[in-house]
């Protein structure tokens, strides 16, 4: 019997047959292997800070007003994030700060990266919108690498507007953490530590560098954008340290 509310909803009076879904048996799996691996994460001292040359990253405060700091270890030339009067503090995922960011988009200066666009480098991080939100802008990066809200569609793009994939806005109505991997030629996406897709870029040019636009209205935007932890790495993450990284910051003790 399935009850619900103590109520008997629905009753089963034949036997189920197993559901013969790989994908299904691969996250069943990896649900099943979470204790041990954070297990083994701990007892390892790990920390996401020390991972696969760590540029910076910023730690939001549970405090009204008060600017996001430069985590430690951070490049000196990162500044604190400050918030906006419309800006307010939530909580994120894990009980850990994050950032509801209101109509004025976040303006963060980044350090200097590879002119030649072909420097390997890693960005993640936790992010939330409202309900089917149709319109709006996650971050951008001087114009050329950018994600955001078209028509209800998170699509993520790079130089002179070229897509590299989109997916349903739906996916962003709760906390989700999103990591972009460019190896030198491809560009990988992770949600909550598990690959979405791997892109060529072929002769394009993408880098971190400039000045990042977080949140904020930009054309009938109404994202209603909130940001948790953001991490910088000038390396790309292998999947094993990306899904390390999600679980650690969604199970793991409350620190970056």
């Amino acid at each position: 019997s399935i009850t619900r509310d103590g109520a008997a909803i629905a009753t089963l009076t034949r036997p189920v047959e197993p559901l013969a879904d790989p994908d299904t048996d691969r996250l069943t799996e990896r649900l099943r292997a979470i204790p041990d691996r954070l297990a083994a994460l701990e007892k390892r001292g790990y920390d996401p800070l020390a991972q696969g040359r760590f540029v910076g990253g910023w730690q939001f405060a549970d405090s009204a007003g008060a600017a996001a700091r430069p985590l430690p270890g951070s490049f000196r030339g990162l500044e604190p994030i400050e918030p906006g009067p419309l800006d307010k503090p939530v909580e994120g995922p894990g009980g850990r700060p994050a950032l509801g960011i209101g109509t004025t988009a976040l303006v963060v200066p980044l350090p200097a990266g590879d002119p030649q666009g072909k420097a390997p480098f890693s960005v993640a991080a936790w992010v939330k919108t409202k309900p089917g939100a149709f319109m709006g802008r996650l971050f951008d990066i001087d114009g050329a690498f950018s994600l955001g809200l078209i028509q209800g569609r998170l699509r993520l793009t790079g130089p002179s507007n070229w897509v590299f994939d989109n997916w349903s806005a739906a996916m962003l109505a709760s906390w989700t953490h999103l990591a972009l991997v460019f190896d030198g030629k491809q560009l990988h996406t992770y949600r909550n530590g598990i690959p979405m897709s791997s892109v060529p870029v072929g002769d394009r040019k993408l880098r971190i560098a400039g000045t990042m636009r977080l949140g904020g209205d930009d054309a009938y935007g109404d994202a209603e954008c909130a940001v948790g932890g953001l991490f910088f790495y000038a390396s790309a993450l292998d999947a094993e340290a990306i899904e390390d990284l999600y679980l650690w910051q969604k199970f793991g003790p409350r620190a970056p």
